[in-house]
């Protein structure tokens, strides 16, 4: 929901490179549990500037924090910035902070701009729930205006997170009946295909979302997604890099696109992607795997050698990095090194046939052919076919 907020923000905002390295650094001090951190990144940036998305990111900050006053006072702030749409997040944090009376003058100010509430908003919204108990709540209620289309999209939404498929289906087609000219109903109509599995009616209806709203960047993501799913890499990548044109803020959504260009074989953007996002998201010992795969493909072994090697720093129980790391040892011929790193992954993970063939192989080049054979029998026992052409040639009669 987060990335849905920014994309409809951004339109309104733009940010400087300076000031778009700094907001990175605060959502990667978030998600790394370092929540002050990312509210004192966001105090630097903020001195500097009023930009509004920013402080309704550090209000949501002070929430997850439990500091609701705090939250209030800054979605309050962004509201006098001209930003009225955050009356509704205001509202949210008094009500969480047990101020009901608060809460439902925030939400009359809402109201007041021409907005309405879905109306199941208290099945979807947790922050509102404990304001069913206020004595104005029924009177708000009954008093705002109907918006139908307002309340299809809350109910789909509702049934999404439940996972009401079946129903869904029903609602989307009624939904259409009413609404032709709504693309988000094809938005809708993909995400129940997609979660269904059924891809080629998910490809379908993104494509109709695509057709009637192209500047949509969401659209283009989900695009991406079924592709990958569907085994498309390449056409997969080629949405994602739509994606980050249209909405260059989301790196958060770096990761699958350097997992899509890996599996699509174009290693030299997944190094491109990767080294981006390692610039802020320095831990994540994933995106050092896969930025070390790029390099190892590219046949760049040294260099994929380090970036296993932080892997390993990070996770030193990152079996397949011991793999990656001894198959580049083994593709520069370097089998004492090579022999050491199979042996690792085996202590991972013992039970793997391609990493006893290729040890077989490493001590078949150190001169020890009785332990290369010994692997070569582990290797088929784990159905390794492929050791069997060196069992035949190599152990026969031993």
């Amino acid at each position: 929901m987060y990335r849905i907020l920014l994309l409809l923000l951004f339109s309104s905002s733009l940010f400087s490179q300076n000031v778009y390295e700094e907001y990175y650094r605060a959502v990667a001090a978030r998600d790394y549990g370092n929540t002050d951190s990312a509210v004192i990144i966001l105090d630097k940036i903020l001195a500097q500037t009023n930009d509004t998305v920013l402080m309704l990111f550090r209000s949501s900050l002070f929430a997850q924090s439990g500091r609701y006053e705090e939250a209030g006072q800054e979605a309050l702030k962004v509201v006098n910035a001209g930003n009225v749409s955050a009356w509704l997040p205001a509202a949210r944090y008094a009500a969480m902070s047990g101020n009901q009376e608060k809460a439902m003058d925030d939400l009359e100010n809402y109201l007041k701009t021409d907005r309405r509430l879905p109306d199941n908003m208290l099945k979807t919204d947790t922050g509102f729930s404990r304001l069913m108990a206020a004595e104005r709540w029924e009177r708000l209620w009954k008093n705002q205006p109907a918006d139908e289309w307002m309340d299809l999209k809350a109910e789909v939404y509702y049934r999404i997170q439940r996972k009401e498929y079946d129903r869904l289906f029903d609602l989307l087609d009624q939904g259409l009946e009413r609404f032709k000219d709504r693309d988000e109903l094809y938005y809708y109509r993909y995400l129940v295909f997609f979660n269904t599995q059924n891809y080629k009616g998910a490809l379908q209806n993104i494509k109709k979302a695509l057709k009637m709203s192209p500047g949509n960047a969401m659209y283009y993501l989900a695009c991406a997604r079924l592709y990958r799913q569907m085994k498309l890499y390449g056409d997969a990548v080629k949405q994602y890099e739509v994606y980050t044109v249209k909405n260059p803020y989301d790196i958060l959504v770096y990761p699958e696109i350097v997992a899509a260009c890996n599996e699509a074989g174009k290693y030299e953007l997944a190094v491109k992607y990767a080294e981006i996002y390692l610039k802020y998201f320095e831990k994540d010992d994933q995106i050092w795997f896969r930025l070390g795969y790029a390099k190892e493909m590219l046949k760049e072994y040294r260099l994929a050698i380090d970036m296993y090697t932080q892997v390993l720093k990070l996770n030193g129980r990152y079996a397949d990095a011991y793999f990656r790391r001894g198959m580049c040892y083994f593709e520069m011929s370097d089998w004492e090194n090579a022999f050491n790193e199979f042996t690792m992954t085996l202590d991972l993970k013992p039970r793997t046939g391609e990493v006893f063939y290729y040890r077989g192989v490493s001590q078949l080049n150190r001169g020890d052919k009785v332990g290369a054979c010994r692997d070569f029998e582990r290797a088929k026992s784990y159905d390794y076919l492929q050791a069997t052409e060196y069992m035949m040639k190599v152990c026969k009669g031993m």
